[in-house]
């Protein structure tokens, strides 16, 4: 399963995903800041799933349509 995080933040909610093994997680924010919060605190956790983050600012997508199996966006306000 290949699941994205839209709005990651520190990642809180893409380490509970990770118990589920799935083949790849995608974290996506807009601030490089808290991305690298939750970089560093996925990388931590021991786990053969494979690890993406980006910067990206939403409604941008750099990904094509059905990439991914699941997707989690929670929290996420626009301005």
């Amino acid at each position: 399963m290949d699941i994205i995080d839209l709005g990651c933040g520190a990642g809180n909610y893409s380490k509970y995903f990770l118990n589920f093994e799935p083949h790849s997680l995608t974290l996506i924010d807009a601030s490089k800041n808290i991305l690298s919060k939750a970089k560093e605190k996925l990388q931590a956790h021991s786990s053969s799933t494979q690890l993406s983050f980006k910067q990206v600012v939403l409604p941008d997508m750099p990904y094509d349509d059905n990439s991914f199996d699941a997707a989690m966006i929670n929290l996420v306000s626009s301005m």
